[in-house]
């Protein structure tokens, strides 16, 4: 958790000195990518992608099918990993059923 306190210590200097960051791979995925990850267990393969491999999450909408209460009720990890992307700038979306490609309530 220090880790990735201090990377988002660095980020947000980069911000407020406007630093141009350059751009970051991971395998297949680049920083200067608009990432839409559908299906999201407990949020953890964001925060890898986004604070392990770039160091922001300002390009991720990360996806579940579940609601907000039950991934924290059910996935130990949930609520550090959402509230983590939430700071990193990530778009997180609850109760969406990808096969029906609507938001089900």
């Amino acid at each position: 958790m220090a880790e990735i306190a201090g990377i988002y210590k660095q980020q947000m200097k980069r911000k407020r000195s406007n630093e141009v960051v350059k751009e970051k791979w991971a395998k297949h995925y680049s920083s200067n990518h608009h990432i839409l990850l559908v299906g999201e267990g407990d949020f953890s393969f964001s925060v890898s992608l986004a604070i392990m491999a770039f160091g922001s999450a300002s390009n991720i909408v990360a996806s579940s099918i579940d609601s907000y209460d039950y991934l924290i009720e059910n996935y130990k990890h949930a609520k550090a990993n959402l509230d983590i992307l939430r700071k990193f700038g990530a778009q997180l979306l609850h109760v969406v059923n990808a096969v029906k490609n609507e938001e089900s309530y």
